[in-house]
């Protein structure tokens, strides 16, 4: 069986289609009650590990929020959530990822916000400097990883599933200002239907893909049968050969 990790990358994602599947990640929430493995959000079922206070904070606000919108869409959450904050990821192909879920271990792990947060290429999503509210979507959509995961009872491969999912989540928590200077310096635009959902644009260009992703499920009446379709593996997407 395939095994998956997911990886987001600042700039560019990457996708390794081997033995390891490599690919692309104002509500305030405190963090208390320490626990030997880590540090419990107040109110919700994560737990953040290592980091600073900021990194603690932002990790928990970006993950309740990623809870709270897949939970509306009747998504069950699981018992425990943790998100290791680390000071590195491994490079892949010379990039360097900002965040990771790697579903075999059930691990989610994002960059501490100040190594994000340094200028450079790599450290850009959508174009965009990496601030508190684009840090704590990139926490956002690799919680909705493992969020999708736990929920995913389909057949096929989960690519386009995991990565519309991810995407959407990310984008429903950014504040409207920042969405919409995303959204609004691209000609990016939603996808027609199940059909266009192809995980060779995924590939090719993520950014592009989660544009996409996100105007579709704003542009349906009611998102929630789209998603429920990912998660089944009953959307018709387009077939890609071995």
């Amino acid at each position: 069986m395939l095994r998956v990790r997911i990886a987001q990358f600042g700039g560019v994602a990457v996708l390794r289609a081997t033995w390891l599947f490599i690919a692309l990640l104002p509500l305030c929430v405190a963090a208390d009650n320490v626990e030997p493995a880590g540090m419990a959000c107040t109110g919700s079922r994560l737990i953040v590990q290592g980091g600073d206070a900021v990194d603690v904070s932002l990790a928990c606000e970006g993950g309740a929020r990623a809870i709270a919108f897949l939970s509306g869409l009747g998504l069950r959450i699981p018992e425990r959530l943790r998100i290791e904050v680390v000071p590195a990821l491994p490079t892949l192909y010379g990039a360097s990822p900002l965040g990771s879920y790697d579903a075999a271990a059930g691990r989610i792990q994002v960059l501490a916000y100040e190594r994000c947060a340094t200028d450079g290429p790599d450290k850009l999503l959508f174009d965009q400097p990496l601030g508190h509210d684009l840090y704590r979507s990139l926490v956002a959509h690799e919680v909705a990883h493992a969020i999708v995961q736990a929920n995913y009872s389909g057949d096929g491969p989960q690519v386009v599933p995991q990565e519309y999912i991810a995407y959407t989540t990310q984008f429903a928590v950014m504040s409207p200002a920042l969405r919409a200077t995303i959204l609004d310096s691209s000609r990016i635009s939603a996808f027609a239907g199940e059909h266009q959902m192809s995980a060779t644009l995924f590939f090719l260009d993520p950014p592009s893909f989660g544009i996409a992703a996100y105007r579709h499920f704003r542009n349906q009446p009611d998102g929630r049968p789209v998603v429920w379709r990912l998660l089944r593996g009953e959307a018709q997407l387009p077939h890609i050969t071995d």
